[in-house]
């Protein structure tokens, strides 16, 4: 790159320029000081001199754009850092905009320029960059209307990378006559055969093939783009038409509540002679485009490759997900788009694309020419967008092992080993920390010799997929069957093994599942009568699974599973219960209290035991399944059965213990010694692990528990 391609790519305007001039020096408080920088609401630690020869030094620096609307008014007219900050700081400053008691007119920006902590932890994981490597932040600290006594604020975080003759050719000039352009589609092919050659991880697992439910590689349906190369009209044709040298792709989707044009039993018939492509929704459209621009024939799209008006059909091809997403060559995510109109080609603002580079004559620290990336755009851009929120397609972006995302911004190159995107083609360093690897290798690396680790990496998947948006609360387990059928074949395990969303070896530990409340989904629909009371797929928020510990001892047996699947067990779990022994002991929770988050309550004192030999405990954690149980408490106690399941030692402790269960309520109309699970409490106690309270003789009574 000659270096008046670095001139095109350094537009910055005369105010942003002044941030790379002068002097930049730490004050006196910074010294020591370094891990507080990475903590987001902490003020600034490294300040900017304006001027060169300057003595006054202050503990923030002013930003030169001041006010958001004088940030906006510089992008439009070209500067590139203040479309890239600006890009950075939108959704924050809309949120706070909408809010309606704070003025995003009237704010203030700071901003400060630091060299890289070495020490420093990032997403979880160390990193060792250049020390030439600096941090720029920018800050906007937004006021209330009224009076200006609250406010709130948004932070991001740059990193400037000095630019080399090696990073040069990481960069890419977008090309702004044709979509996707030349050089997208190159970048494209080359990230693909670079994966396809060079990482082992990313090649089809073999658990991706062992499934019951399929015969070959390839899916039941599939659509051929290859009627014309005008891409006026397509076909559906069956799996079995393809040879084993044929790859097809795959589409991720936002559904719309209505679809115009879907597979259905009466026009299956039409659409294997021709569909129409302009009666497709524009995301349908786009991909079929994209497949045929990169001289692809086959793509799998849900909506036209599985008859939707057939509950066997759809069924079916729903526990086929593990094999359909693990063996695609490409999966394509419309990952901005809210729905089918959104298309895949959204990107506005053609300068998001070009890489960012800065040319510093500033002193203090080593001057010269640094790539400006904006360490938030992959958790904005892919991570919090529309599409990635959705449950259904969770399972999708974990089982591909290459996935291409057309966001608002550019399109991402995400796979097992790589990270890269269309403004640094070549350069994955701004995205390796951004998805925790052990996420996306977790089908990889699953070993049928390392169990614990396996269930430790089943549990971390489930809380972040019960965190996913799903329109029918009913479909949450079938969502997630893909997940679950290649865990049983890479693990070797029988599929009898997997219940309602948890697993027979372990199933006394699984059931100690936990609801916390207050967050994004309190208002999820509560799904009675779909699952047993003891499935985490019934929760209505946020959960977290329990975590053996090797000194953790189970005190309640599994005697019986009785569940109905009739779609097998990765289909949708009907009514059952299961059969356990264990001791039951009656808990008291009185004292409701809510906490500052909205809709958090938490009980203030606990009693164990019968009225007459009862025992208080003040350390104790509980979480009831659902607010109504909360509210229906009110201002009385809950009394309650607890099944007390395992206990283990305290951490750091010799005297004290843990001690888990489940919070339950009788069913005497279903019969007796039925239950169904309302809640979760553990309690710590100095017991030294041993639990003997219910008959307060010291001695334990062990109680039949049938529980649905």
């Amino acid at each position: 790159m000659a270096s008046h391609d670095l001139e095109h790519f350094a537009k910055l305007c005369r105010t942003c320029q002044g941030i790379f001039q002068g002097h930049w020096a730490a004050t006196d408080e910074a010294a020591g000081t370094k891990a507080k920088w990475f903590e987001l609401y902490e003020p600034p630690e490294w300040v900017h001199l304006p001027h060169e020869g300057s003595t006054s030094v202050s503990s923030r620096s002013p930003y030169p754009h001041l006010s958001v609307d004088d940030l906006r008014r510089s992008a439009s007219d070209g500067c590139q850092l203040c479309v890239l900050i600006l890009d950075a700081v939108s959704d924050e400053v809309s949120r706070v905009d909408d809010y309606g008691d704070m003025d995003v007119s009237d704010t203030k920006g700071t901003v400060a320029v630091r060299p890289y902590d070495p020490d420093a932890y990032i997403g979880g994981q160390s990193r060792s960059p250049s020390r030439d490597t600096l941090f720029f932040d920018i800050a906007y600290v937004f006021h209330s209307r009224d009076d200006h006594s609250d406010t709130d604020r948004v932070q991001r975080r740059f990193e400037l990378i000095p630019v080399s003759g090696k990073n040069l050719a990481f960069m890419a000039v977008p090309e702004k006559d044709q979509i996707p352009s030349r050089a997208l589609l190159g970048s494209i092919s080359a990230w693909a055969v670079d994966c396809l050659e060079k990482h082992a991880t990313c090649k089809p697992p073999k658990a991706a093939h062992g499934s019951s439910q399929v015969s070959s590689k390839f899916p039941t349906r599939l659509i051929d783009v290859s009627l014309s190369s005008g891409v006026e009209s397509v076909r559906l044709c069956d799996g079995s038409e393809l040879t084993d040298t044929d790859d097809y792709l795959t589409l991720s989707h936002c559904w719309s509540r209505t679809l115009p044009v879907r597979l259905l039993k009466e026009n299956e018939c039409s659409f294997r002679k021709s569909i129409v492509c302009k009666s497709l929704p524009q995301t349908f459209q786009d991909a079929i485009y994209f497949t045929q621009a990169l001289s692809q024939r086959y793509i799998w799209i849900d909506a036209l490759c599985i008859v939707q008006d057939s509950a066997q059909d759809w069924g079916r091809e729903a526990q086929s997900m593990s094999h359909i997403y693990a063996q695609s060559l490409l999966n394509i995510a419309a990952t901005s788009a809210v729905d089918g109109s959104g298309g895949l080609f959204r990107v506005k603002d053609m300068d998001l694309i070009a890489p960012c580079v800065i040319k510093a004559t500033w002193s203090g620290h080593r001057a010269g020419s640094y790539m400006c990336i904006d360490q938030s755009a992959w958790q904005r851009r892919i991570e919090s967008a529309p599409l990635n929120k959705r449950a259904w397609v969770f399972q999708e972006r974990l089982l591909s092992p290459r996935t291409v995302h057309f966001a608002r911004d550019m399109v991402w190159w995400e796979c097992r080993q790589q990270r890269a995107c269309q403004a640094y083609p070549g350069y994955d360093r701004m995205l390796a920390h951004r998805r925790p690897l052990a996420t996306c290798r977790l089908l990889v690396d699953l070993d049928s010799s390392n169990m614990s680790g396996a269930r430790l990496g089943w549990n971390d998947m489930l809380h972040n997929y019960a965190r996913m948006e799903i329109t029918k609360q009913s479909d949450r387990l079938i969502a997630i069957a893909g997940v679950a059928s290649f865990f049983c074949k890479a693990l070797s395990l029988p599929d009898e093994d997997y219940v309602a969303g948890l697993w027979k070896r372990t199933l006394a530990e699984d059931l100690l599942w936990r609801v916390h409340h207050g967050g994004r989904h309190t208002s999820r629909e509560q799904c009675t009568g779909q699952f047993p009371s003891w499935t985490w797929a019934k929760a209505n928020d946020y959960i977290t699974l329990h975590t053996s510990k090797a000194d953790q001892r189970v005190l309640t047996h599994i005697k019986a599973v009785n569940v109905s699947s009739p779609g097998g067990p990765f289909g949708a779990t009907g009514t059952g219960h299961i059969t356990l022994s264990g001791e039951l002991v009656e808990v008291r929770l009185s004292n409701l209290l809510m906490t500052s988050a909205a809709d958090e309550f938490r009980f203030k004192h606990l009693s164990i035991g019968a009225p007459q030999n009862s025992r208080m405990f003040d350390d104790f954690e509980e979480g009831l399944d659902d607010l109504v149980t909360y509210r229906d408490a009110g201002s009385q106690a809950l009394v309650a059965p607890w099944l007390v399941v395992a206990t283990e030692p305290a951490l750091g402790s010799n005297t004290h213990s843990w001690t888990t269960g489940l919070v339950l309520r009788p069913l005497p109309t279903v019969g007796a010694d039925c239950y169904e699970r309302i809640g979760y409490l553990s309690v710590k106690h100095q017991e030294g692990g041993q639990w003997k309270l219910s008959r307060g003789d010291g001695r334990s009574e062990m109680s039949t528990v049938h529980l649905y």
